[in-house]
């Protein structure tokens, strides 16, 4: 299901369901990078779990999956198909949940997909989660992702952290907290 199309500088971008044919290019983003890359934005390359292990998280992530998983997964693509990244959220509790994005085509990057998106994403997920905020642990070496959230008006908290959610590395974190009363609309219906 497509949940959200922009106009992004001549190019029509969606957000839209995880569906099982997207998982081979997730899986592969993560166990065919680099670990350079995989350094530079905070994760952890010995905590990159096998091609075994990636399947079934996302297919848990998959809408089929139901109301209950643990993990919502949404694919940033173009018009013409191209999967540009994706965005997930992994659902601990109603007041603990993280979100993650990933540009997977390195062509993509810093053309401010993520920035423009970001907002209805985030919506997306408190409309798809029953969750009351969202955190975004992200390494204070990762400019780009740092520049983006501080762009679109977020304020972080400088934390060290010893066990980070997902592939990251233990250290110090800019962690950014996202209330659901600012990302859904009010009584009468308005977008914040």
């Amino acid at each position: 299901m497509t949940h959200f199309e922009i106009d992004l500088q001549g190019e029509l971008i969606r957000l839209r369901d995880l569906q099982e044919q997207d998982i081979p290019a997730l899986i592969s983003y993560w166990v065919d990078s680099s670990p350079e890359y995989i350094r530079s934005i905070g994760a952890d390359p010995r905590k990159i779990p096998s091609r075994d292990q990636l399947l079934a998280t996302y297919r848990s992530a998959l809408p089929e999956a139901g109301p209950g998983r643990s993990r919502v997964v949404v694919i940033v693509e173009s018009a013409k198909g191209n999967l540009i990244g994706y965005t997930n959220l992994f659902i601990k509790s109603a007041d603990e949940a993280y979100a993650h994005v990933h540009i997977l085509d390195p062509a993509y990057r810093s053309r401010g997909i993520a920035q423009t998106l970001f907002p209805h994403a985030i919506r997306l997920f408190f409309r798809l989660a029953p969750i009351g905020r969202i955190l975004m642990q992200t390494s204070p070496e990762n400019q780009r992702v740092n520049r983006f959230l501080q762009a679109v008006g977020l304020t972080p908290e400088r934390i060290h952290i010893a066990d980070p959610d997902g592939m990251a590395r233990p250290g110090d974190f800019n962690v950014y907290t996202l209330e659901r009363r600012l990302f859904t609309p009010d009584e009468a219906g308005a977008e914040p």
